[in-house]
Formats: structure tokens, C-alpha cells, sequence
């Protein structure tokens, strides 16, 4: 599919994400997104924007959000 940042490459997410009616989010994905990860933020930031329109479904397992919870609750930070 070619480099993570590159321009065809967020057309051909895009277009894979078309054809979908929900998805579930790895870690890593709420991770990068949370935090601006480059070169996969952009990635990201276009299937949450198809969430956000209401064209895509999006869960979460439980696992990813103990695992996002983790350093929050280390630094004494309330959920």
C-alpha cells in the first residue's frame, strides 16, 4: 500500500473503510490517535471523522480500555 503517510495511501483507508459498517479499535489505535502519533494520526483521524459522521460504527474491547486507563490511574488521576 505504499508509505503510512502518503496521500494514496490514506485514499485506499478510506476506500477499504467504505465498504465497512463498523470496526473494533485496537490499543494502539486510540493510542495514536489520543496523542497525535505521527505517521498514523492521519490514518486515524479519517476513521474517526467517518464515525463522527455516522457512516461507521466503531467499539472498543475491554482490554483497550484498562490499557488506556493504566497510566491515568498510576499518576493518581481519577477516570
Amino acid at each position: 500500500m505504499g508509505r503510512v503517510d502518503d496521500a494514496d495511501h490514506l485514499t485506499r483507508f478510506r476506500e477499504l473503510l467504505s465498504g465497512s459498517s463498523q470496526v473494533i479499535l485496537d490499543t494502539n489505535a486510540l493510542i495514536y490517535f489520543l496523542q497525535g502519533t505521527a505517521p498514523y494520526f492521519d490514518l486515524v483521524q479519517a476513521l474517526f471523522d467517518e464515525v463522527e459522521g455516522g457512516r461507521l460504527r466503531c467499539g472498543v474491547s475491554v482490554m483497550s480500555e484498562l490499557k488506556l486507563l493504566v497510566k491515568p490511574f498510576n499518576q493518581g488521576l481519577e477516570a
